[in-house]
């Protein structure tokens, strides 16, 4: 499972499970309030019912006919009130009247439990005791879900007498409370949604940064030149220095290593030659062929120096993690430059250059390598091109690259060669001496264009010859 997916999953679940307790005691405390409020108002209304009932009761006994007449006049007044949602047409409160051993003497509801012993019930009993009594309770099919009750006592010169019970249904209150209930639940719905909006957001900022890192490592691993990507600051920007510092400690003791080995080999064959020559200069020997060895000493000495140099060239290069002393470039000035250099090789091959005159071929680059690629390529191009031959520069440009074709008539590139010939050390022999070159030339212009963001090619063209395509952005 992905590192979005586990962060996102995780918030999901804590803060899940914290928004649905806290939308449960939510939703219990506003019933409880609510009821609260349904209970508080009856209160007062019995307490005031009770003192009309005791204003009106004689000795020992309790009259209720002014109780019963204004319910009845309440119960039969038309009523049409709209409370919020709730639509309210009818006398609702139930109102009974007991005396003072819980018998009820007065019934609001058609007097349907006229007579009946109410002394258990919690209201009546705790109300005939003189204190405050209410009970909740199912009242079947005359009212719809639960009534509340509110019981006060009736006192006559200190005395109880009876008691007198005000019921309300709880279906009002209970309407509230399912629409308290349904806008908690979707407020806790908006809540986990955003709760979840944000660890997604929280697992992309994580992510980011450690998908860049992990490209970065990958990149590394195989051996593309790449940089140490932009990190935020923290443990994630310590783990990424710590994976650069640990590059170059590893790239330090392969570099050594590698060219130790390199230098070694390569310079093996020419030494040979050199040692050979030099011991059989020590002998008495023709003028024809002393002059051949030191011919061969002279040449063995240069290859070796045109290698040291290209190897020192390569390994610059190389160790460059990103491009440094760039600056604004004539790409076409820089191409004459490399030009002007090999027209000693160009004029010995009998080879002509023809060069475009080309304008705004401007590009940020550094000279010096870049240079270094235009005549590489250039020299490869005199090298293998017959003699009488011509070798073609042209220049291809937009406003994001610009690409430097060089075209030459020579045998082109076996199949064969594929992709080796940017290998280090692989050198193809040249087609009328057969001799090889460094191996070094195209591994630096290879270097060169990848350190630029750019690329080179080679390929066979169909009437013969091959061309070279240094492609670079501006």
């Amino acid at each position: 499972m992905s590192i979005v997916l586990r962060i996102t999953a995780l918030v999901a679940v804590v803060c899940g499970a914290a928004i649905l307790l806290v939308t449960r005691a939510e939703i219990n405390e506003t019933k409880r309030r609510y009821r609260e409020a349904t209970e508080e108002p009856l209160v007062d209304l019995a307490m005031l019912l009770a003192a009309n009932v005791a204003s009106s009761a004689g000795e020992g006994s309790l009259n209720t006919a002014a109780l019963q007449q204004a319910v009845s006049l309440a119960q039969g007044s038309p009523l049409k009130a709209r409370i919020y949602e709730i639509e309210r047409e009818s006398f609702e409160l139930r109102i009974y009247v007991t005396d003072a051993h819980g018998v009820v003497i007065y019934d609001s509801d058609s007097g349907r439990d006229y007579g009946k012993d109410y002394s258990r019930w919690n209201d009546v009993l705790r109300a005939l005791r003189g204190e405050y009594g209410a009970r909740s309770s199912a009242e079947g099919p005359h009212h719809a879900g639960a009534m509340l009750y509110v019981a006060a006592p009736i006192f006559k010169d200190g005395l109880v007498i009876g008691a007198l019970s005000v019921g309300k249904p709880t279906t009002s209150a209970d309407l509230f409370i399912r629409s308290a209930k349904q806008s908690t639940k979707l407020l806790g719905a908006s809540a986990f949604a955003a709760a979840l909006l944000l660890a997604l957001l929280l697992a992309f900022v994580v992510a980011a940064p450690l998908r860049r890192l992990t490209r970065y490592v990958r990149d590394v691993g195989s051996g593309k030149r790449t940089h140490l990507p932009a990190l935020p600051a923290g443990e994630i920007r310590d783990l990424g220095t710590a994976f650069e510092q640990m590059r170059d400690a590893l790239e330090d003791r392969a570099y050594v290593d590698t060219y130790v080995q390199t230098l070694a080999h390569a310079l093996k064959s020419p030494l040979s030659g050199i040692r050979g020559a030099a011991e059989l200069l020590g002998e008495e020997l023709p003028a024809a062929e002393r002059a051949r060895f030191v011919s061969n000493l002279s040449h063995d000495a240069a290859r070796m120096q045109q290698l040291i140099e290209k190897l020192l060239a390569l390994s610059t290069i190389q160790r460059e993690k990103a491009l440094s002393g760039a600056e604004v470039l004539d790409f076409g000035a820089v191409v004459r430059e490399a030009t002007d250099g090999l027209q000693g090789l160009a004029r010995a091959r009998n080879v002509s250059i023809v060069l475009p005159a080309e304008s705004d071929l401007c590009l940020r680059a550094n000279r010096l390598w870049l240079k270094e690629a235009c005549t590489n390529l250039l020299q490869n191009a005199l090298e293998f091109g017959p003699a009488g031959s011509r070798v073609e520069v042209s220049f291809e440009h937009s406003a994001e690259n610009i690409s430097l074709h060089i075209r030459d008539h020579g045998p082109g590139i076996p199949e064969w060669a594929g992709e080796k010939i940017y290998e280090k050390f692989y050198s193809l022999p040249r087609p009328d001496s057969g001799n090889k070159s460094t191996g070094l030339g195209l591994a630096i212009v290879k270097e060169v264009a990848e350190l630029h963001a750019g690329f080179v090619r080679i390929e066979n063209c169909s009437d013969g010859g091959a061309l070279a395509t240094l492609c670079l952005p501006r």
